[in-house]
């Protein structure tokens, strides 16, 4: 267990307690927490050796992050073509009157912001996830 926790940053001293509060409160934390103790209790159970625990936990990160990165690149691309394309398409449908178009585009980046979210809930390696956005969010070397 010493081992998986250790992999989690210790976040510095300045950091305020409510931006640890709300990364406990962010959405779906509480699930990539328990998924991280349940891949504990797994790998306390068996008889796997300490560094066979230490490379499975290291390609479960590297899947979660590699899958991450390409939805956020994908997300980021997206949300440019977004803030070029829908502005102009507005322009043309409220000359021509098309009002439900307009309401459609407007709701289409909440859809966008719903994909990428079920995306990530179904990527790879979700059983480290958690180790993965604490150092995301707090950026400091594990002990």
């Amino acid at each position: 267990m010493r081992l998986v926790l250790s992999q989690i940053p210790e976040p510095d001293d300045d950091v305020p307690w409510e931006e640890l509060q709300a990364f406990k409160s962010e959405s779906g934390m509480k699930l990539s927490y328990n998924r991280l103790q349940r891949l504990m209790r797994q790998m306390a159970s068996g008889s796997t050796k300490l560094e066979d625990i230490q490379d499975e936990i290291s390609l479960l990160a590297e899947e979660y992050e590699s899958f991450s990165n390409r939805i956020k690149t994908k997300s980021s691309k997206s949300m440019i073509e977004w803030l070029i394309v829908t502005p102009i398409e507005m322009i043309e449908d409220a000359v021509r009157f098309k009002w439900s178009k307009i309401a459609k585009a407007i709701f289409s980046i909440d859809k966008s912001n719903d994909d990428e979210a079920i995306a990530l809930a179904q990527a790879p390696g979700q059983d480290v996830a958690y180790i993965v956005q604490s150092r995301e969010k707090f950026p400091s070397n594990p002990e």
